[in-house]
């Protein structure tokens, strides 16, 4: 019988057949549920948004009848139960499926949303007096938009128009938005009744230092004396030292931004790096492009710089609102393009009543779950203010959308290397954001880690340096800054990624299962080094896993020979 459950996740699939090598009806399958650990945070079908306890936003009454709303409405998946198994599947060495991910028709043909259910609430909405601004072939996301009062009458809802501190004029929902009768069942959220910004940059950058006089070719050090790419390179042991640049290999990073071609041509002319490809970009929503700003800047001059074999594209997306981060990532999926997409930018976990948040944050699991079944590996940097990052009264959640059982988060640590850039010792960085997720259960990868705590999501999974005061040369706007902030790390990762898919010949995908099993391994210490000093105001670092910095700062060359 395990036999036939390990076939049975694909049996009912077009493309594929049992392992037996002959078709097995729907009738011969054993039932396929997800594995407890791993469910999700339950739907609520009656319930399409929640009203934000936004502070920084002054409530000025009834927005404008003219007001124009756009929403992105997210549809449940069909199977479930068996893209949960098939994810799993794909990660463990052990299954006939290791490895063996979905193209997009292989996925829209049997987990997508049907093209009926896709039609029923296209037709809902534009019944409603919205009108269909675009949709996916991936069904998984419908965008519309409408004025003020149609939204309001389909949802059931007030929507008030007022500042938010910093952004502006800007509107939200003043009472919780309702699930239309035809959505019930088929929609897990809608984003839109709100255009706050709700998520900004994981950066820190210090002024540059006194100019570093240094000989070698090519330099290890910028001008203001921080680790470029060939120092972040050796300290942390990376494929691109024996060969592995990335070539031939695609990865993305994600922002509200922009980056100058100056500062980019000026970086790499510094540290005689010839990338093989330039820069694509990629808008979504319009995206935000024109002048550069410092922390796209950043990821890409890490990505390029580590990674200059690989093809690295630029998602710019419009605004850090819940709609414009879910149409992106969603857009990052139904292209398929590359290996891995890092976020250096994130939000906080909501409170009230367990659902402010989760509806965004489901939706961005569910979506990053369709990536890890196409093996896409998302990055993502936890935050810099420690374990209060995200403290609310007195609760402390965690960051988003890293919380998520299907993101890679990434924390900080505190580097320090020899004069020839390699790694000498490294601890925890006090900003790096970490704890025990207040929307997501234990995933089934941690439940036999030392030190995980309670029955959440335990941040982050690995580390990189994130001290802005030993961190990253950056060159931005015709100047060089100290960068750090966990925005460092999850662009370092897309990078190494690069290389170890280069290595491995195929893309890792959903890693976390992966790398925790090698924490558990005998080669633990050959493979990650074990941060066990520091702490980040409320968890320490301590032997194996801990709350700042996960399982450690990776050794790159000997994962990606453990990976493959």
């Amino acid at each position: 019988m395990r036999t036939q459950a390990k076939c049975a996740i694909f049996v009912t699939l077009s493309f594929l057949t049992a392992c037996s090598g002959n078709s097995v009806t729907p009738a011969q399958r054993p039932p396929l549920a997800p594995f407890a650990s791993q469910q999700e945070p339950g739907p609520n079908d009656a319930f399409a948004a929640d009203v934000k306890e936004a502070r920084d936003f002054k409530d000025l009454g009834r927005a404008p009848r003219a007001l124009q709303i756009k929403l992105s409405v997210v549809l449940r998946y069909q199977h479930e139960a068996e893209l949960d198994d098939l994810v799993n599947a794909q990660s463990d060495r052990s299954s006939p499926y290791f490895r063996r991910y979905l193209t997009n028709a292989q996925f829209n043909a049997y987990f997508a949303p049907s093209v009926e259910t896709y039609r029923r609430v296209a037709g809902a909405l534009l019944a409603g007096g919205l009108t269909i601004a675009k949709t996916f072939g991936n069904r998984t996301l419908v965008e519309a938009t409408g004025p003020r009062t149609a939204v309001e009458r389909l949802f059931q809802t007030q929507i008030d128009s007022g500042i938010q501190t910093g952004f502006g004029h800007r509107y939200m929902n003043a009472r919780d938005a309702l699930m239309p009768a035809q959505f019930q069942g088929a929609v897990v959220g809608v984003m839109g009744l709100d255009d706050l910004e709700m998520f900004g940059p994981r950066i820190r950058t210090v002024a540059a230092a006194a100019p570093a006089l240094e000989s070698a070719t090519p330099p290890l050090r910028g001008p203001n004396g921080e680790l470029g790419p060939l120092g972040f390179s050796r300290a942390y042991d990376q494929p691109n030292q024996y060969g592995y640049n990335g070539r031939g290999r695609a990865v993305a990073s994600s922002y509200a931004g922009d980056i100058d071609d100056n500062d980019l041509r000026a970086f790499l002319r510094y540290f005689q790096i010839e990338p093989a490809h330039r820069l694509k970009r990629i808008t979504v929503d319009g995206g935000r492009l024109g002048r550069g700003d410092v922390e796209t800047t950043l990821d890409i001059e890490a990505i390029i710089g580590i990674a200059p074999g690989a093809q690295v594209y630029l998602y710019s997306f419009k605004d850090f609102t819940e709609a414009g981060a879910t149409d992106l990532y969603n857009t990052v999926v139904d292209d398929n393009l590359v290996d891995a997409l890092n976020s250096s930018w994130g939000g906080c976990e909501g409170f009230k009543n367990d659902r402010l948040g989760s509806v965004y944050a489901r939706a961005a699991n569910m979506i990053f779950k369709q990536g890890a079944a196409k093996g896409i590996t998302f990055p993502i940097a936890t935050g810099d203010f420690g374990w209060q990052t995200c403290r609310h009264d007195r609760t402390i959640g965690q960051t988003t959308a890293d919380d998520t059982t299907h993101a890679l988060a990434v924390g900080g640590t505190t580097l320090h290397v020899d004069d020839n850039g390699y790694w000498a010792s490294e601890k925890a960085w006090h900003g790096s954001a970490g704890g025990v997720s207040l929307v997501f259960h234990l995933p089934k990868y941690q439940t036999e880690v030392g030190n995980i705590i309670g029955a959440g999501r335990n941040l982050p999974d690995v580390a990189f340096d994130a001290n802005p005061h030993v961190g990253f040369a950056e060159r931005w706007h015709k100047i060089w800054v100290g960068a750090g902030g966990t925005s460092l790390g999850s662009p370092l990762w897309t990078a190494l990624e690069a290389q170890m898919d280069q290595y491995i010949g195929s893309r890792i995908g959903f890693v976390n299962p992966e790398l925790y099993a090698l924490e558990q391994g005998p080669t633990y210490s050959t493979v990650f080094h074990d941060i066990v000093n520091g702490n980040n105001g409320g968890f320490r670092a301590l032997p194996g896993y801990d709350q700042v910095t996960g399982i450690g700062s990776p050794i790159g060359w000997p994962l990606a020979q453990a990976l493959k």
